[in-house]
């Protein structure tokens, strides 16, 4: 029941932003880049550093974007190890301002998160370690600013909702691709 929550309040995020003209839109693989960021995972998991990938999907309006983002983290605590590998589309929504180059947004989306925790080594002969696949809710907020023509600068503040829940506030840039 929980993870049917999640993805549909992910879908009234996207569907309630959506609302606009699609006749601006520009849909398609349109940038890549890289981030990285300071992690606070939940259940007493010191905080850790992350990275990750960004993709930019393009737009249906100038204020709705949609983009996708794979993190990862890891975190060893004793003799436990913890890591999560995110991988999600979001949906961002895009606040106007007049002549700035800073863009902020607001955003979420659903994707897959896998954890993974547990010992180090091997305890007589068993493997204590666990690992789990779930369905993902993030929940964004950040700024985009024009670097140059060809490079996005992105800071952001985002929830994970799935495996284990964390936040993560990062900064990155994403290089454009064609014109």
């Amino acid at each position: 029941m929980k993870r049917y929550a999640k993805l549909l309040l992910a879908g009234l995020i996207v569907l309630g932003v959506a609302n606009l003209s699609f006749a601006q839109a520009d849909i398609g693989f349109k940038g890549i880049g890289g981030k990285i960021g300071f992690v606070g995972p939940e259940g007493g998991i010191d905080n850790a550093i992350g990275f990750g990938a960004l993709v930019d999907l393009g737009s249906i309006s100038k204020m709705v974007a949609f983009g996708a983002f794979v993190e990862y983290w890891t975190k060893s605590v004793g003799v436990f190890d913890f890591s999560a590998l995110t991988i999600a589309a979001m949906g961002f929504y895009h606040f106007p301002m007049e002549n700035s180059s800073l863009s902020p947004y607001v955003g979420g989306g659903v994707g897959f998160s896998r954890w993974e925790g547990g010992r180090r080594r091997q305890v007589n002969g068993l493997d204590l370690s666990d690992s789990k696949t779930d369905l993902a809710l993030n929940i964004a907020g950040g700024g985009d600013m024009e670097l140059s023509p060809k490079a996005t600068g992105r800071a952001e503040f985002k929830y994970n909702l799935g495996g284990i829940d964390y936040w993560i506030i990062s900064a990155g840039v994403i290089f454009k691709l064609g014109d």
